[in-house]
């Protein structure tokens, strides 16, 4: 090859590639010169719209207030006659009527003095009415004109033409411009009605009206208007009402108009009154020339974009193409295809770049693996994984689907836990994780015991368990038993698998359980006992009554035989403790208000002799007003009542207090406290004393038969409480008890409430 066919080929392609992008320049400076003309197009059209709807808005809002203002110029009239105030009536009532013939829309005309009493009034409507039907603000219209300005009323609807009407006011002065009286017109905007119905907006357009406040006082559509309906809603209006804009900056907008379709709107302001003309054109009418000019435009656009892109294909077609047969070629042995070359022989330098490419090929042959090899070995590694993951899901499912506890431990921190740990723990998803295990244990030598027994002799073919005590996040401490198998034997730091099962609820069923056997097991023992004691109580009561009947009162017997009877009743009502503790089930139920109860133990002799042993002790009530009934047994009641008083005031040594309150509550949800209270509606008494307290020892105890830590001889027999518990459960209902050594104790008994009414009074109750 000479010197000059090389120049040659390089030329060639040279040229076409000055060719191509020629081509792509000529096609951007098309599209660029094409889209600035249709941005300026699309900005002049903007602009003569935009003044095409202010002249409309403009002469819209001239006819509204041009109406306005032909009603003030013929009050003007009469008003420059200074005299007029000072005329007689016969005078000044021609006056007045030749107004009124004047001008239809004035229905009524008053003139009044500078104190605002009316001199003169003349109206299309009888006496009666007159007055009645205008609605204003008689101190604001005698504000507004005594500084010498004209003043407009607010709209309102006439109660029999059901026609808008406002009020027009405007001084009288003298010739030294000083008021001398006020010229009142009660105006009816029916007349503005028809103006603004009948302006022609454009093609479809419309025109309303709007006062300060935003409500509609003038449209085509009467009905909307006789609404007063607020278009506050409107963007248009909401700009009027929250700031009146001057004309100078109103602006056009698209917005919802009043019949909710898209329109274009403006509005202009008037002065007096403070209203708005507000002009809607629809959307599509306002943009039609302008969108003529962007089809336009656009047309230009799509016809250079295509004339360039025919051009520049044809010129860089010999080029592109012989690029295209590379890259499928390419394309194809990235595919494992290598049996494949291409037939591009141009005498340029794509020639000379495919040569190339097909001695690349042969070296590929040589060099590397078949591609079914390779996807076969892809395709068994992506099957591999998919198994492992599936099986990892399962597992991870089934972990934390379980409603027992689930964790992993490595170094005393857990480093993965399940659901039902965090739930049990009380800690948020993640928030445990990385922890150490000992902010569970309730102290540091539980910690050390379980760590002890437990997770470090684990190995992985035995199971430990240990029962032991955790806490949750919240502080509260709860049963649980623990469960850990090691990972890997050999290697212990590789972390233990725990299981944990709260048992709490489990332990108190089970002491509750035992609780009522034991209350059943002694309420058979009180049985027995009562009965025998009764039959013995018999004679040891009725024969002293006997004989003491005709004893004289200077007997000296007499004395031991009351003595003998008062021993005998005390035994007798510890007798009838036993059997009320014994006769669990009470069937003897009516509805019965427990405020009704209470002021009847408050009246009984029990009470008294209570109050005066324990003269220092304060007893104070506050019953709910609005309280509910229950059904129960007005006698157990009234007995735990006494028992629970009776006991608060023994736990005060000096001076104190006794608060008994009564409240209805409803709990959406189950309370835990002293006992399991379920969800439900509840009338509740509450005792609170300010005494000693009881410790924490002796709650666990409180309600046991026998149980007392009273002086003997004094009161107490240890049934008391006992005789409180089987009333309240009884009667289906749960105790609340909250106490601090040395601050006092509160009980708090529920019982489910009734909506049934008391069929009769309850009598008072004496309680044996």
């Amino acid at each position: 090859m000479t010197i000059n066919q090389k120049t040659e080929k390089k030329f060639r392609s040279l040229a076409i590639t000055l060719t191509t992008s020629f081509s792509i320049l000529l096609i951007i400076v098309l599209v660029i010169a094409s889209c600035l003309q249709m941005y300026f197009n699309f900005r002049a059209q903007q602009k003569l719209l935009s003044e095409y709807e202010h002249a409309i808005a403009r002469d819209a809002a001239n006819s509204v207030t041009g109406f306005i203002r032909e009603k003030f110029n013929l009050l003007d009239a009469v008003s420059r006659r200074s005299n007029i105030v000072i005329m007689p009536v016969e005078e000044q009532k021609p006056l007045l009527e030749k107004l009124l013939g004047l001008e239809p829309a004035f229905r009524q005309l008053f003139l009044l003095n500078l104190q605002g009493d009316e001199l003169l009034n003349v109206s299309r409507l009888s006496k009666l009415l007159s007055k009645e039907l205008m609605e204003y603000d008689s101190h604001e219209l005698l504000a507004y004109v005594r500084q010498n300005e004209k003043y407009t009323s607010s709209i309102y609807i006439d109660k029999v033409t059901n026609e808008p009407m406002m009020i027009m006011a405007v001084p009288i002065t003298d010739v030294f411009k000083d008021m001398t009286g006020i010229l009142i017109a009660e105006t009816n905007l029916k007349f503005m009605w028809d103006l603004v119905s009948e302006m022609k907006i454009g093609k479809n357009g419309l025109a309303y009206v709007i006062d300060k406040q935003g409500n509609l006082i003038a449209f085509r559509d009467i009905s909307r208007v006789l609404k007063r309906e607020n278009l506050n809603h409107l963007n248009e209006v909401h700009n009027f009402s929250a700031e009146h804009i001057p004309i100078a900056e109103n602006h056009v907008h698209i917005s919802k108009g009043i019949l909710n379709t898209t329109v274009l709107t403006t509005h202009i302001a008037l002065d007096l009154p403070q209203w708005t003309v507000i002009i809607e054109l629809p959307i599509i009418e306002s943009y039609e020339t302008v969108g003529t000019a962007l089809i336009l435009s656009a047309l230009v656009i799509f016809i250079s974009i295509l004339a360039a892109i025919v051009f520049g294909s044809v010129i860089s077609k010999r080029m592109i193409q012989p690029i295209v047969e590379l890259r499928d070629a390419t394309e194809k042995i990235g595919s494992g295809q290598l049996d494949l070359k291409t037939n591009i022989h141009s005498k340029n330098e794509i020639g000379e770049l495919a040569a190339s490419f097909n001695k690349m090929v042969d070296d590929l042959k040589r060099t590397t693996v078949t591609r079914d090899a390779l996807m076969k070995e892809v395709n068994e590694r992506k099957q591999i994984e998919k198994i492992l993951k599936e099986s990892e899901q399962k597992m991870k499912a089934i972990l934390m689907a379980s409603p027992i506890g689930i964790g992993l431990i490595i170094n005393d921190r857990i480093e993965w836990a399940n659901d039902s740990l965090f739930r049990m723990t009380g800690y948020e998803n993640n928030s445990l994780l990385g922890q150490n295990t000992s902010i569970l244990y309730s102290s540091d030598k539980e910690y050390e015991r379980v760590s002890h027994d437990l997770y470090q002799n684990t190995t992985i073919s035995d199971n430990g368990h240990i029962e032991t005590q955790w806490i949750r996040n919240d502080g509260d401490i709860f049963d649980c038993i623990l469960g850990a198998c090691s990972l890997d034997p050999v290697d212990p730091s590789k972390g233990q698998i725990v299981t944990i099962v709260d048992i709490s609820e489990m332990k108190r069923l089970q002491a509750k359980l035992l609780q009522a056997q034991k209350m059943e097991a002694i309420g058979t023992l009180a049985a027995g006992i009562a009965h025998d004691l009764n039959n013995i109580l018999v004679g040891i009561v009725g024969y002293p009554e006997y004989l003491l009947l005709d004893m004289p009162v200077d007997d000296p017997l007499r004395e031991p035989l009351q003595s003998i009877q008062t021993s005998g009743e005390k035994a007798a009502t510890i007798v009838q403790d036993l059997l009320t503790l014994a006769r669990r089930g009470v069937t003897n139920t009516e509805i019965v208000n427990l405020n009704t109860i209470i002021s009847d133990y408050l009246k009984s002799p029990e009470y008294e002799n209570l109050c005066s042993f324990h003269s220092r002790v304060r007893i104070i009530t506050d019953l709910d007003s609005e309280l509910l009934n229950i059904a129960g047994s007005p006698f157990h009641l009234s007995k735990t009542i006494m028992n629970l008083v009776s006991n608060a005031a023994e736990s005060i040594r000096n001076e104190g207090e006794i608060l008994i309150s009564t409240q209805n509550q409803y709990l959406d949800m189950p309370v835990s406290g002293y006992d399991y209270v379920n969800k439900g509606e509840y009338v509740t008494l509450k005792i609170t004393d300010s005494g000693e307290g009881i410790s924490k020892d002796d709650m666990k105890k409180i309600f046991e038969p026998f149980y007392t830590k009273k002086k003997m001889g004094r009161s107490g027999t240890g049934l008391g409480m006992a005789v409180v518990w089987g009333t309240v459960k009884d009667h289906n209902g749960y105790i609340d008890l909250h106490s601090i050594e040395g601050k006092g104790t509160t009980f708090k008994l529920y019982f489910p409430a009734s909506r049934k009414d008391i069929i009769r009074e309850n009598t008072t109750l004496s309680i044996a």
